[in-house]
């Protein structure tokens, strides 16, 4: 969702800033701030992740999208708030995205990881599509201030959700995993996992057993030399 929010403001950015009269030097400029700030500061919100908790550091990227999502909303006028906002959009999603990233690589169990890193980034990916699909259609009706609040829905949403992970850690990961092995594998040897077996053994238990597990010795002997 914090792709979405990037994509639909960033990309309706230049149209707003051409309607209102911004070179395309500027343009560039704003749009090169905003890269940086998604880009550059990636290792310092890996860092924070490790250093104060994936989850800290998520809710800490939606605060940052707030304030940017308020900055470039009732600066629209301003080429420089926006060129600021734009900036702290690109800080809000690497932290929310760095972050994210990194608690679903530790807890989904090694067999599943590719696949629901997969599934993630597809869901990541369509979202961000979605966003940039309708930022036109909201820019034309309530402007770029109207976009901009627009886009504090999302933000809400992953607020919420970080807060229902906080009681329940592995929630989404345990959907992602179902819907990765149920992609996956075929109907004759599919997997019935119900969400109550999975509160009780957590994604990261399942790995950690699978990298203890003792390995099998064959009980037939060598033949003699």
């Amino acid at each position: 969702l914090s792709h979405m929010v990037m994509v639909s403001v960033m990309s309706m950015t230049p149209v707003h800033m051409k309607d209102h009269g911004a070179t395309l030097v500027l343009v560039g400029f704003t749009i090169s701030l905003h890269i940086a700030g998604m880009y550059a500061f990636s290792p310092v919100f890996g860092w924070l992740s490790d250093r104060i908790g994936k989850l800290p550091t998520i809710l800490l990227g939606q605060g940052v999208l707030v304030i940017a999502l308020l900055v470039s909303g009732f600066g629209s006028e301003d080429q420089t708030f926006i060129g600021i906002g734009l900036f702290l959009i690109g800080l809000g999603w690497s932290a929310a995205t760095v972050s994210g990233s990194a608690m679903l690589a530790e807890t989904v169990p090694l067999d599943q990881k590719t696949n629901v890193q997969g599934v993630s980034d597809m869901m990541m990916m369509l979202a961000g599509a979605f966003g940039g699909a309708v930022a036109g259609n909201i820019l034309a009706l309530v402007k770029f201030v109207g976009l901009n609040l627009a886009s504090l829905v999302p933000v809400v949403i992953v607020v919420l959700a970080t807060a229902v992970i906080s009681s329940r850690p592995t929630i989404f990961i345990e959907i992602a995993v179902i819907s990765a092995i149920s992609s996956t594998k075929p109907s004759s040897t599919r997997l019935t996992l119900m969400p109550s077996a999975w509160a009780s053994s957590s994604c990261t238990d399942m790995a950690i057993r699978s990298r203890h597990r003792k390995p099998r010795i064959s009980s037939t002997a060598a033949p003699p030399t």
